[in-house]
């Protein structure tokens, strides 16, 4: 219930884009990344953790969504250990925590928006270099303060900032 509902909006016109510009394979594929997306978000409610295996995927459906929307303007990654692979994490953080970079930063083919997910020690950390959109979107931070009190009262408190002009977000992760 967390997920934008400007994501939804922002969805449906990038398909409606895809079937107008009859790129049926690309539409296809889209609707069933989107579909697969909306799935796990829907039994997502059922669950405390699941997998950073799993979490991973979700993202690649989503990243997926973004890629056709952005194409080059976004780039995204990745470098996590197989052996950290089977750590928990809430559902959707990593999902949450792209779409927050996408909200408030620029992404164009001259200004690619990067974001880096990587482990240190027991944590993640998503990085992403803040490049001011031309109209900034106001934030109350309550996605992130959610994010905080989620993790808070399941495992350990989120940490977050601004260092040499990059937002980072340390993620916990717990062994399974």
């Amino acid at each position: 219930q967390q997920i934008n509902p400007h994501f939804l909006f922002n969805s449906l016109n990038t398909l409606l884009d895809l079937i107008e510009e009859e790129n049926r394979d690309v539409a296809v594929k889209f609707v069933r990344n989107f579909s697969g997306l909306y799935r796990v978000v829907l039994q997502s409610a059922k669950y405390d953790f699941v997998s950073l295996r799993d979490e991973l995927k979700c993202l690649s459906d989503y990243w997926d969504l973004l890629k056709v929307r952005f194409h080059d303007a976004i780039e995204l990654n990745i470098a996590i250990q197989e052996e950290k692979m089977n750590y928990l994490i809430p559902p959707l953080s990593l999902q949450f925590l792209i779409e927050n970079a996408v909200k408030h930063n620029e992404a164009s083919i001259r200004s690619p928006l990067v974001i880096e997910i990587k482990e240190n020690g027991d944590c993640l950390e998503v990085i992403n270099r803040i490049v001011q959109k031309p109209f900034p979107v106001q934030s109350e931070k309550v996605g992130l303060k959610n994010l905080q009190k989620r993790f808070t009262l399941l495992f350990q408190p989120v940490e977050y900032g601004v260092i040499d002009e990059n937002f980072i977000v340390k993620l916990p992760l717990k062994k399974a």
